[in-house]
């Protein structure tokens, strides 16, 4: 069931000769072409409406809110940079931070952005706090206030260390101008999406697309694509098909999902009309386990080992992601900051899984397992927008009836909306990536909306949420790191996260088409960056 469908040769048969077909009949004019008379616009292609993308609150698309809302600091590869604040200033206790914004800096609606701007969004977000716990940050901040037109102080009930990163991030730290604010604030909603970034929103019909404007007043520069249109289509063929057809010039992938068949990628590429550029990896595929669902055999630790024990990464790297992803053996990769701990190694076993089984009572009872008259049967969701999640699932099904686990496999619409629910099993799920990582993960154990539920029964997980709120707080690296390590060592050590695969971000793209990159985190393009080729 987890081998790819038949059809695919079939298909990739089709979008072969399709795109030979185009090659023999516009050849390389055609490419040409297409650069010549390039409008500086560029359609891309995203699997779901981008919803209501109010920065303050979490229905929107991630990659659009990037585009027209800005943070005062950015996270980058070589670490924080300026953005709508030019420097700081942090006192030498940690807690008090004094930022000095970019002047002549204004919204899409030609509101000025200040100090008091600044002010007017922390109290639209500090208004919600609740709605923000999963962020350590919101829960910290003491008091802030304008000093003056363009100095903004904030200070901490103590100090802080990933202050600056959050601050960084996609959401909720960003600016909206104060005349969208609906009863003075964003939580009931804005009147419109004006931001200062360098995409302004022009045109939304929903579950059609939007039409986004290069900014010409932006701070940075006016972006050389000067058009920039987000088409909702469905992931697969009927992508892959518009790609071809000009419909669209852009296909994205973030968290490390295949939203397309990694072989038909492969024939676009060697077309030599478009190309393929991934990131390094910076997510990890996983299962997340609801320890604290006690009706479910999920609850039972042995279980959760067991279902461990009977993934074979290797194959599903290989095999369903194409070689895309690389094998994972622990949540986060060695490579993220605290990461780089001592963790048991639990390679695809079959045998011992079926004696964690056993062991924790849980006899064959015909093809699958029981235990005091209970089936051993769970369900997995996966995001159905995600093309190889269900690849990827349907594997896994196949590998738990090999040791009586019976696993059920359900798509859904938005994976968040059932881990945050009492009732689930387990969900194919993604950590949050690089700059989050470990620290945003690791706090949103606190967070309902986030992993409070799915974590709350694990053992001693008081001590785990108190080794984690240290770790925040702690300014010296090596007590910090015993407080990571004692975290990281527990959730392994409980099997409550089943790390999979870890994964890349990927664009395709014309090939005259330069200067193609990603920011740190996987929910952002920055297609202000984008050029073409002269």
């Amino acid at each position: 069931m987890w081998k790819k469908e038949r059809m695919v040769s079939v298909i990739l048969a089709i979008i072969a000769g399709i795109l030979v077909f185009g090659c023999v009949k516009g050849g390389e004019s055609n490419t040409t072409q297409r650069n010549v008379n390039v409008k500086k616009e560029l359609v891309y292609a995203a699997p779901t409406e981008m919803g209501d993308i109010n920065i303050h609150l979490y229905a929107g698309d991630m990659t659009v809110q990037d585009m027209v809302f800005e943070p005062l600091v950015d996270n980058t590869n070589e670490g924080i940079k300026p953005a709508l604040a030019e420097s700081w200033d942090i006192s030498p206790d940690g807690r008090e931070y004094v930022f000095h914004l970019r002047k002549g800096v204004t919204f899409h609606d030609r509101e000025p952005f200040n100090a008091e701007a600044v002010k007017l969004n922390f109290d639209a977000i500090m208004s919600n706090v609740e709605r923000h716990a999963w962020m350590s940050l919101t829960q910290k901040i003491q008091s802030y206030e304008a000093l003056d037109e363009y100095t903004f102080k904030m200070v901490l009930s103590e100090a802080y260390y990933p202050t600056l990163v959050e601050l960084g991030l996609t959401r909720p730290f960003r600016f909206a101008s104060p005349a969208d604010f609906i009863n003075g604030g964003t939580k009931d909603g804005v009147k419109g999406y004006s931001g200062t970034g360098a995409w302004i929103l022009k045109e939304h019909v929903p579950d059609q697309y939007a039409v986004f404007d290069g900014n010409p007043d932006y701070w940075n520069g006016m972006p050389e694509i000067e058009k920039l249109t987000r088409k909702v289509l469905p992931i697969g063929l009927t992508t892959i098909l518009a790609l071809e057809k000009g419909e669209v010039d852009i296909l994205f992938t973030n968290q490390g999902a295949n939203m397309f068949d990694a072989e038909a990628l492969r024939q676009i590429e060697a077309m030599n009309k478009y190309k393929i550029v991934m990131s390094n990896a910076v997510v990890t595929k996983m299962l997340l386990a609801n320890t604290s669902n006690i009706s479910s055999p999920i609850s039972d630790e042995q279980v959760r080992m067991a279902l461990w024990y009977a993934l074979d990464r290797n194959i599903i790297a290989s095999n369903i992601t194409n070689g895309m992803d690389i094998p994972a053996d622990t949540l986060f990769a060695k490579s993220v900051s605290y990461c780089n701990i001592p963790l048991e190694n639990r390679p695809c076993d079959l045998e011992k899984a079926r004696q964690l089984l056993e062991g924790s009572g849980w006899r064959m009872n015909g093809e699958y397992r029981t235990k005091g008259g209970k089936p051993l049967e769970i369900t997995l969701n996966y995001t159905l927008s995600k093309a190889g999640e269900k690849a990827i699932c349907e594997y896994i099904q196949s590998q738990c009836q090999q040791i009586g686990l019976k696993v059920n496999v359900e798509g859904v619409d938005r994976v968040v909306a059932v881990r945050t629910t009492p009732g689930f099993d387990i969900v194919l799920d993604y950590t949050w990536g690089a700059p989050y990582d470990p620290q945003s993960t690791l706090s949103a154990f606190h967070g309902s909306n986030s992993y409070k539920i799915p974590t709350s029964g694990m053992k001693n997980i008081d001590a785990i949420l108190k080794s984690i709120d240290s770790a925040l707080v702690e300014f010296d690296e090596t007590k910090r790191q015993v407080f990571f390590t004692y975290a990281l060592t527990e959730i392994h050590n409980q099997a409550s996260f089943i790390p999979i695969t870890y994964g890349s971000l990927m664009i395709v793209a014309p090939v005259y088409l330069e200067n193609i990159g990603f920011n740190q985190s996987q929910y952002e393009i920055p297609f202000d960056r984008f050029t073409y080729r002269k």
